[in-house]
């Protein structure tokens, strides 16, 4: 049986022979491990039975905690103590809802403090005692995603579906209707939102949130904790939506995505700025939109692997696809495969890399290498067939595709004006002075591109990208086989298969 020792050992082993150096070659092959050999008594975990079915897309925290999959992302909580409003984002299926999930199980004091207990038992963040003693189920907390059910075409059409979330939101805490902390004109309000939500006009639905928070805030003689998940899943929605081309003019849809925009920024300007009744927002999305900035509030907007305090969170770090590697026993075949088919993402600096959540989870339970992610079509819905019409975009996909670099200039994040240049982009609005770059730097946060693997170039402040393993890269080459045959032009040479 191995030591705690010979277990560093061995991951630092696998590491170098997995995710490759200069040596790699001299590490063709594995240790053998001891049959009694458990990575558990390395990490301190415990894991349920190998039999147990395992949903590797699952986003709810208490499932997936205990099981083989399941990788300790729980000091993220800690992390976000140290901010009382933040935005982080990350693409899809990197872990956002997963880890909000999270978050909200462990903050939220409305449920059963014994069964929350058994879940977080012998997590990382469960060692430092007195953060829990102090927060742990200890917050009057609101939860919800903005994610829309329904399309939304434009500003009446996203204030419905406000009303919509507002609506389960009160419901979800109707106790408040016979609180006695509230009297009976705050009652009356309350209950507007439920039996009269079709009646709220455009400012109430914007202040809504902000409407429940301050009567919870009542209620519990505390602070509330907000968390939004997909926050800017409307706005990125409406950037590439194609279905109301045909029905409105340039100008009109330009006024659409200012509207949706401002409605969000009019959202959430009510809970950024309510110090008094809120005590943390923790909101999370595939964009860095800037939403707060004009408000003069303390909003750390955290882009994907622009922050390495937060990168780790969001995806599985090289530690911890050895460890997965461990746990599931994968061959030396079966590793390489996955380094060439999902080596993962840099940080800006380079201090970081991570890798795929469901790629990475998937190819472990099938052992196959495939567009495990790619198949989820987050490109493809986009649209993005006549973007290529734009010849910058063009030509620099396939760069891309052909294993080289690209340098853009990079933004903290997406302001209005950028979301309306991204809206010409994709709507072939385009001229000489469109500013493909952030058609670019959206590809990164959608985790289509990552920083450079070699070194963090910069050329008059741009940063190269570069894509960042064979299932992406395979994904750009089929859509760019696509526009060339579509367009009936020969593909070039460089473009390998």
């Amino acid at each position: 049986m191995f030591d705690n020792t010979d277990g560093v050992v061995v991951f630092w082993f696998i590491s170098v022979c997995l995710f490759g150096c200069s040596q790699q070659s001299q590490f063709q092959k594995l240790p053998v491990m001891h049959k009694e050999f458990n990575v558990s008594s390395v990490v301190n975990l415990e894991f349920q039975s190998q039999d147990q079915q395992i949903d590797s897309r699952s986003d709810e925290f208490k499932k997936i905690v205990g099981t083989k999959l399941f990788v300790d992302k729980t000091l993220l909580i800690r992390e976000i103590f140290c901010y009382n409003s933040l935005i982080i984002a990350a693409p899809r299926y990197f872990g956002k809802t997963l880890n909000i999930n999270m978050i909200r199980l462990f903050l939220d004091k409305n449920q059963n403090r014994s069964e929350v207990k058994r879940v977080f038992q012998g997590t990382k963040v469960w060692s430092h005692h007195n953060f829990i003693s102090k927060h742990f189920c200890s917050y009057p907390l609101i939860f919800c995603s903005f994610r829309a059910i329904t399309e939304v075409l434009c500003l009446k059409t996203m204030v419905n579906t406000f009303r919509r979330i507002l609506l389960e939101l009160f419901y979800k805490n109707f106790y408040l209707n016979h609180s006695n902390k509230l009297n009976e004109e705050q009652k009356s309000t309350f209950r507007r939102y439920i039996k009269q939500h079709r009646d709220l006009s455009t400012d109430e639905v914007a202040k809504g949130i902000r409407v429940l928070a301050n009567f919870m805030c009542l209620h519990y003689g505390k602070k509330v904790t907000i968390l939004i998940d997909d926050y800017d899943d409307i706005v990125l929605q409406n950037v590439f939506d194609q279905h109301y081309k045909p029905r409105t003019k340039e100008n009109e849809q330009i006024q659409i995505t200012k509207d949706i925009f401002g409605f969000l920024t009019n959202v959430l300007a009510h809970i950024l700025q309510d110090s008094y009744h809120i005590e943390r927002i923790i909101m999370t999305g595939i964009m860095n939109l800037e939403v707060g900035n004009k408000y003069d509030v303390s909003l750390k907007n955290v882009a994907f692997m622009q922050n390495n305090r937060f990168g780790k969170y969001f995806g599985f770090t090289e530690e911890e696809v050895v460890e997965l590697i461990f746990k599931f026993g994968l061959d030396r075949d079966e590793r390489l495969e996955l380094t060439e088919w999902f080596d993962g993402y840099f940080s800006a600096d380079r201090k970081t890399k991570v890798y795929n959540t469901l790629s990475i989870s998937e190819f472990i339970m099938s052992r196959i290498g495939s567009g495990f992610w790619t198949e989820t079509k987050p490109f493809r819905t986009l649209g993005i067939l006549p973007l290529l019409d734009n010849p910058n975009i063009l030509d620099k996909l396939v760069l891309l595709s052909n294993k080289s670099e690209i340098t853009i200039y990079m933004k903290e994040a997406f302001t209005v004006e950028d979301v309306i240049v991204l809206k010409r982009t994709a709507e072939n609005w385009w001229d000489e002075k469109t500013n493909t770059d952030l058609f670019f730097q959206l590809l990164v946060q959608m985790g289509y591109l990552t920083y450079s693997y070699w070194d963090l170039k910069r050329v008059e402040d741009k940063i190269a990208l570069k894509i960042p393993n064979e299932e992406i890269r395979k994904e750009f080459v089929s859509f760019l086989h696509e526009y060339f045959d579509l367009k009936a032009i020969k593909r070039p040479d460089i473009l390998e298969e």
